[in-house]
């Protein structure tokens, strides 16, 4: 299990005064954990007073799983390097990437690339990308 590092009061402080009577507007305090290390981190609040005083929470423990074969995230998306998808699914398949212009029925689903997936996952770009076009993709197994 890792021990995340602890934050210091500075990097949590409010951006008004804080006391009794003018407590930080920003509660409840909230950051983002970002990690791509899978396993088990130990987390813990660390709070310290306008005197030094400090007090610890008993520390709270989350798992940091891999994500569910044949999840699709878009990564990056902009009007002039395209959308960029990060597909996870089984290692050595073959997959074919699928793109439609509207899901209202019948669906006219188009092949845009069929990629070998090299490791755990596979990131592909669509580079045909027009300022507010709506897109709708799909992977599917080759045959």
């Amino acid at each position: 299990m890792a021990r995340w590092p602890r934050w210091s009061s500075s990097a949590v402080s409010s951006n008004s005064p804080s006391s009794p009577r003018h407590p930080p507007r920003n509660r409840p305090f909230h950051t983002t954990f970002d990690t791509d290390t899978l396993g088990s981190y130990e987390l813990c609040a660390v709070a310290t007073d306008n005197l030094g005083a400090r007090t610890v929470s008993d520390p709270v423990t989350i798992e940091v799983l891999p994500w569910p074969n044949g999840t699709a995230v878009v990564e990056n998306y902009s009007d002039t390097e395209g959308c960029r998808l990060c597909y996870f699914t089984e290692f050595g398949t073959r997959q074919v990437l699928e793109v439609a212009l509207d899901l209202r029925e019948p669906v006219q689903w188009t092949p845009i690339s069929t990629n070998s997936i090299p490791s755990p996952f596979l990131r592909v770009t669509d580079t045909n990308v027009q300022p507010f076009t709506k897109k709708f993709y799909r992977f599917k197994q080759a045959r």
